[in-house]
């Protein structure tokens, strides 16, 4: 495994979102039930807006407007901004509502709540979107998670799993995750395993299915408890018939963290740190100096934004996004 630069023109990056996160979450995995082709991903040149969480509040950076645009009632505390696949909506929660979430669609500028029936003691945990469908995490205990898949547009609960969720397919009626039985993780499409890993105790992170749903690509994390050493791998495999064969596993870097995206048949990790397209054990950095540039200037933008709205707050450029108090920042083009 070895990880090097590589000038690439990259003038159509699919990006599903470039978030940067503070926290990253570790599950184990338990059991799942089960209830075309996927729209592809946009393409992005550079980035020109942004969805910001500050103070439990939520608002949208514009390049070309002069003020944040608040999202939902500025005077309620929100938590767990999403950004769909397709920039088109944004998820949140407001914090005195447990089992509601909220749809802001930016190009109707309107908003749906849906309700999330038989909750329970669950707690609402996460918020993501697959595939432009909305997937609400509810946590069940500290080793389990339940995802429920839910149209956007109409609000109806689609399919739902416990474990890992890996990728949402065939408009919600097919779930890829995974679950682990006697310290061993095993991979499924539904109801129907497609890999058994082989290290006992190696715990599944994430994954994606390329758009041609012809290959799989997913994350793990094991322990040696005799060596007390700990690696991250990562695989690809062909999925044919229901099964994935001629499986690769590599070392992955723990330098090199985000979302896993196919572009066409390329793999490329998405990280804060920059984009790594991955081929056999090379992770290969793709450079994009307009990008980049692009993404500076826009930063500055909005860091001096903030400065000019939180005016009793002691607001600079130099300051990092934690330093200003800005979380789950996701860039995208408007």
């Amino acid at each position: 495994m070895n990880y090097r630069k590589k000038i690439r023109k990259v003038n159509k990056i699919k990006i599903f979102v470039v978030a940067i996160t503070l926290i990253s979450t570790l599950f184990i995995l338990v059991g799942c039930k089960s209830n075309s082709e996927e729209e592809r991903d946009p393409i992005i040149n550079n980035y020109t807006s942004a969805v910001i969480e500050k103070n439990n509040n939520i608002y949208i950076f514009d390049e070309h407007e002069e003020y944040l645009e608040g999202v939902g009632d500025l005077h309620r505390l929100k938590e767990l901004s999403a950004l769909s696949n397709d920039w088109s909506n944004i998820a949140f929660k407001y914090l005195d509502e447990k089992d509601k979430i909220n749809i802001y669609s930016m190009k109707d500028e309107e908003y749906k709540v849906l309700q999330i029936n038989d909750i329970g003691e669950n707690q609402i945990s996460n918020i993501s979107w697959m595939n432009n469908k909305l997937v609400v995490h509810l946590y069940i205990d500290p080793i389990t998670t339940k995802y429920l898949i839910y149209d956007a547009d109409t609000l109806e609960l689609l399919n739902s799993c416990e474990g890992i969720l890996i990728d949402v397919l065939n408009e919600g009626n097919t779930l890829v995750y995974g679950k682990a039985s006697n310290g061993v993780t095993n991979i499924y499409f539904n109801d129907s395993q497609i890999i058994s890993l082989e290290d006992s105790g190696e715990v599944l992170l994430k994954g994606k299915v390329s758009p041609k749903k012809d290959e799989i690509a997913f994350i793990t994390f094991s322990f040696d408890k005799k060596k007390l050493t700990q690696c991250e791998y990562l695989y690809r495999g062909k999925i044919e018939n229901g099964k994935i064969k001629d499986v690769f596993k590599t070392v992955k870097p723990y330098e090199i963290n985000g979302d896993m995206v196919y572009e066409g048949d390329e793999l490329v990790i998405y990280s804060q740190e920059g984009n790594y397209l991955v081929e056999d054990e090379e992770f290969i950095e793709e450079e994009n100096e307009e990008m980049k540039k692009k993404l500076n200037e826009n930063s500055m933008k909005l860091k001096n934004m903030l400065k000019n709205t939180f005016e009793s707050e002691s607001i600079n450029e130099n300051l990092s996004w934690n330093e200003i108090g800005v979380f789950n920042i996701t860039w995208f083009t408007r």
